[in-house]
């Protein structure tokens, strides 16, 4: 918000998407929120993938019935050829116009169960995916590699709040 201007890259197709990062180690600071928002602004120009990786998110609605695909569903598929895999997303998206997303995983332990190098598998997968423009995760320190995917992505935005407790985390953060 501090930042007058956001110059969105002009992307060429057959280039990965760009991959934007919301993460804070401060809990209820409105990330989720400012981050469906944010990637929903983005997709007024171009096409979105927007992936939760909240523990029990309120994002994840409980199944109904025959509806069970979320991000454990598309994990199975990371080993799957490239079509494949393209089918398999297609099938579990949600979308609003540009903007599409995967369903957040419903149970906490599969979230953390879930190896460092898969997550990266995946969203290496979603980003070279000649589909998508951005690629925005709404990250949480419940996941293995955490930062390691950080690392990975072009962009990073991390909520603030303006108290000691948090001013505290985020000197953690940023030293890590």
């Amino acid at each position: 918000a501090e930042q007058k201007e956001f110059a969105y890259p002009v992307l060429e197709r057959g280039k990965s998407a760009e991959c934007i990062a919301f993460y804070s180690p401060i809990r209820r600071c409105l990330q989720t929120s400012i981050a469906i928002t944010f990637s929903q602004l983005l997709a007024e120009k171009y096409r979105v993938l927007y992936l939760n990786f909240e523990c029990f998110s309120q994002f994840a609605m409980v199944p109904e019935e025959g509806e069970s695909m979320d991000m454990t569903c598309l994990l199975y598929y990371i080993d799957a050829g490239e079509e494949e895999f393209a089918l398999r997303l297609r099938a579990m998206r949600k979308s609003i116009g540009n903007w599409e997303y995967i369903m957040p995983m419903c149970n906490g332990e599969n979230l953390a169960g879930t190896e460092a190098e898969d997550w990266l598998r995946l969203v290496g997968r979603c980003r070279a995916m000649e589909t998508y423009d951005f690629v925005v995760l709404d990250l949480n320190d419940s996941m293995q590699g955490l930062f390691e995917i950080l690392r990975q992505c072009d962009g990073i935005y991390t909520i603030v709040k303006n108290d000691s407790a948090a001013r505290k985390k985020l000197d953690r953060y940023e030293y890590v």
